[in-house]
């Protein structure tokens, strides 16, 4: 059984740094941005340095036991609990699946941990099978946002009802026994229904 560990980005190493932003700046995750240019090193730090006077988003580096799998990102979190977008990337290599995996793990993490109410997330309406995937795994609603973006919104009574059940799928597929948030405040473990023991 391996431990899930979603490592806070202001608390990275270097070579960690470096890890995601050349996972950052591949063209097959650019192309899921909205900023789609490539990322210098120089520029990722600064905005790493600036994370913690930003309390409307956080970003982790996720591993299943020692090996780096992906990122994980909560942006426009809304201080009233109402609203979070997340996000998320896998690593180069990683194992079939890990998308899966990081999605039901933000979700977790939003919902569960930081208790947040609706999630939404902006989708370009080119990655249509991207799209249709999570509408059609967690029940999404679809919006057009008028921008060449669909809007998937996603409640919290929801994910109770079909992401809870998914996660244990998921979270036994890879062998994940508990989920731990490592943020510079120290660290939270969860152990919830659906994390096997």
């Amino acid at each position: 059984m391996y431990d899930l560990t979603l490592k806070n980005f202001t608390i990275l190493s270097p070579a960690e740094h470096e890890l995601v932003l050349s996972w950052r700046n591949t063209e097959r995750v650019r192309i899921m941005m909205s900023d789609m240019r490539i990322i210098s090193l120089e520029d990722h730090l600064a905005y790493v340095a600036r994370l913690p006077q930003l309390s409307d988003r956080r970003y982790y580096l996720a591993y299943v036991g020692d090996r780096p799998v992906g990122v994980v990102d909560l942006t426009d979190m809304t201080t009233d609990g109402t609203t979070c977008n997340p996000g998320l990337y896998t690593g180069e290599g990683s194992p079939m699946g890990t998308g899966l995996l990081l999605e039901v793990t933000a979700f977790h993490g939003l919902f569960d941990r930081f208790g947040y109410k609706t999630a939404w997330s902006l989708v370009k309406m080119e990655n249509a099978d991207y799209s249709a995937g999570l509408l059609r795994i967690f029940k999404m609603e679809r919006h057009d946002n008028g921008d060449g973006f669909w809007k998937h919104v996603f409640q919290r009574e929801t994910w109770k009802e079909v992401g809870e059940p998914l996660m244990k799928r998921i979270y036994a597929r890879f062998k994940v026994s508990r989920v731990v948030w490592r943020d510079p405040e120290g660290e939270t473990v969860s152990r919830k229904e659906g994390v096997p023991s």
